[in-house]
């Protein structure tokens, strides 16, 4: 059995699911500031917009050629993606800086996380020409905006 490009949008699409039910939790503790309670539920939909994306790229590329993986590079990209999502977050979140820097580096290890699985994609050169690497620049393209947004805010 070959794998694509496509398993591992569904691990990424469980990133994401993870990260919305993570600032979801936030966003309803009701120990929190309100404040604290919003930007969380801002990151929530975020994270939810993030993992619709994601399947709309898996929809466009289904049909592709040239998407499959090979057993190895899916496995490391599948133990890369499982270390990523039983990672224990937890945060002290006093003010609202508090949360943007915790969401700006979930982001931030999140982007590094899709570097990572992107740079086990390329053996040489034409790989970066393939459909599999586009889609996730593109993913890449999405998170340094969204860390960027976030970093502007912040400072």
């Amino acid at each position: 059995m070959a794998y694509t490009i496509i398993e591992l949008l569904d691990k990424l699409i469980l990133i994401e699911k993870n990260g919305y039910d993570m600032f979801i939790n936030i966003a309803v503790n009701e120990r929190l500031k309100d404040k604290i309670k919003m930007i969380a539920r801002i990151f929530a939909n975020e994270e939810k917009r993030h993992g619709e994306m994601y399947k709309k790229l898996k929809e466009e590329i289904s049909h592709e050629n040239n998407i499959e993986i090979g057993f190895e590079i899916y496995d490391k990209a599948s133990k890369l993606a499982f270390q990523f999502l039983n990672n224990d977050r937890t945060a002290n979140l006093e003010n609202e800086k508090d949360i943007l820097e915790f969401s700006l580096n979930f982001e931030k290890e999140n982007l590094a996380l899709i570097l990572s699985i992107q740079g086990l994609l390329v053996r040489e050169q034409r790989d970066a020409n393939t459909e599999k690497y586009r889609v996730l620049d593109k993913i890449i393209s999405e998170e340094q905006k969204h860390i960027r947004n976030i970093e502007d805010f912040l400072y």
